[in-house]
């Protein structure tokens, strides 16, 4: 006994987008570095537009605690130059000290590294996204000045550092 297969002419709309797909599926390249951003050992990145000039910046966490003498401990913030290209603002940004506790905390076995997430919002509702931070042990809290500068806020906002 043999079945004829007969497909559906609902199927042909269907199978056409997926053969399409398929045949035009993207590709990605890593390019950080040919656009200005050299964070390595990163625990992720948060973007947002903290100069409220409508592109997009990136704040790259590491993981590591800071330690001046190796740039990939620590955690940076880049603004977008709107032509494809970033340049890092950190210190301008007056982000300084983002983890370097006096005692470095027993590591926990189920995470990697120390320093863990970057989020952006507005606490304080003046319009300009502010940053969260989270580590292994204590977070902090920067109020974005709305000058291209931001202040810790972590005490005054009555989060224990």
């Amino acid at each position: 006994m043999s079945k004829k297969l007969r497909l559906n002419r609902k199927c042909f709309p269907l199978l056409f987008m997926i053969l399409t797909a398929l045949t035009y599926a993207q590709t990605f390249e890593r390019v950080e570095a040919i656009v200005g951003i050299t964070s390595q050992n990163s625990n992720g990145i948060s973007v947002a537009d903290y100069d409220n000039d409508n592109d997009l910046d990136i704040f790259v966490v590491a993981k590591a605690i800071d330690n001046e003498e190796n740039s990939n401990s620590l955690s940076r913030l880049y603004r977008n130059n709107n032509d494809g290209s970033f340049t890092d603002v950190t210190e301008l940004a007056g982000f300084s000290d983002l983890y370097a506790p006096e005692e470095i905390p027993e590591a926990f076995e189920g995470l990697d590294g120390y320093k863990y997430g970057a989020y952006w919002g507005d606490y304080n509702n003046d319009g300009f996204p502010d940053l969260f931070l989270t580590y292994l042990d204590s977070v902090q809290l920067w109020r974005n000045l709305g000058n291209g500068t931001f202040t810790d806020v972590t005490v005054f906002a009555g989060l224990n550092a």
